[in-house]
């Protein structure tokens, strides 16, 4: 297998959300329930395109993907220096793509178990 291409597309912030508690509200005969709502940080989204070949069965062929990671911000706010943030975000990525390929082999191992019975 050889990388092609590995680029930054773009970085994102997304402001977090405080959360909330459930509530019930009595108005007349109607009770309005809002669910509870966890918090979430404020992070950035980093986005990744990454472009490699690989061969298989002698056939050589391109593959595309698109990538996202999440950031959480730093102490430093959204000061923090653009090339930390995507460095964060890039260095997160072979964990996650283990963990698919983790994911895929047990989604394909049970559909092979589903098949045979």
């Amino acid at each position: 297998m050889e990388i092609r291409s590995f680029a930054n597309g773009s970085v994102t912030f997304m402001a977090g959300d405080p959360g909330r508690p459930r509530t019930e509200e009595r108005q007349g005969n109607v009770t309005v329930v809002n669910e509870a709502r966890a918090s979430t940080p404020d992070s950035f989204e980093v986005r990744f395109f990454v472009s490699f070949s690989e061969e298989t069965a002698g056939i050589a062929h391109s593959q595309h993907i698109n990538l996202s990671s999440v950031v959480p911000v730093s102490d430093e706010g959204l000061g923090a220096p653009y090339r930390e943030i995507e460095s964060k975000g890039a260095a997160s990525l072979p964990g996650m793509l283990r963990s698919l390929a983790d994911a895929l082999e047990a989604n394909i191992a049970e559909t092979e178990r589903a098949r045979a019975e």
